[in-house]
């Protein structure tokens, strides 16, 4: 319904299967579930994250490979996701398939945690996965740092379709054929 209007078409695909996944689907909407658990927050400390990192990076392999392939299944316009880690994961899977993939920011960095350390690094493999970012305010784009901070536009509570349009640099396909939009995220 939200996406009418515009002539757009979503698909959601979550992590795991919970209460808004069933909603989404019973108000007739495509979801789809992977069965994989859910992935929590990077830890307050470098040397944790780095650690959660490692013990993470086989959950995360699979997790790229399953979205790589249903990408390539589905052939979305533009991936859209909306949260660390998933950024990280659903935009390598995107970039394989040559899809590009756009990060909604909606929470900063901080620029002091691990002596700003934590900020350069996700930042960094935020940029490798993300082709485009879209941050709720300047304060959530200014956290940010190096290409990434760059290459990411504000727009204000929600999406813009004009200036998603921008954002994407005119990959969206020509205005006779509607836009596949697939978000990737915990919906639960």
């Amino acid at each position: 319904e939200h996406s009418a209007p515009v002539n757009l078409h979503f698909q959601y695909i979550c992590l795991g299967e919970g209460d808004f996944s069933r909603m989404l689907r019973q108000r007739g909407l495509e979801v789809h579930a992977l069965d994989m658990a859910a992935i929590g927050p990077f830890p307050p400390r470098l040397v944790e994250t780095v650690r959660e990192g490692f013990r993470f990076l086989r959950q995360w392999s699979c997790l790229v490979r399953n979205l790589h392939t249903h990408f390539l299944k589905t052939r979305p316009d533009i991936v859209y996701t909306h949260r660390i880690p998933v950024y990280f994961i659903a935009g390598r899977a995107a970039k394989r398939c040559g899809v590009p993939s756009v990060g909604h920011f909606r929470g900063t960095l901080n620029p002091t945690r691990n002596a700003g350390l934590s900020r350069i690094l996700v930042s960094a493999l935020l940029d490798r996965s993300l082709d485009a970012a879209v941050a709720i305010s300047e304060a959530v784009r200014d956290s940010y740092w190096g290409r990434i901070r760059r290459k990411t536009v504000c727009i204000y509570n929600g999406i813009d379709v004009d200036g998603l349009q921008t954002v994407v640099a005119g990959d969206l396909p020509p205005d006779d054929k509607q836009p596949q939009i697939v978000c990737v995220g915990r919906l639960v």
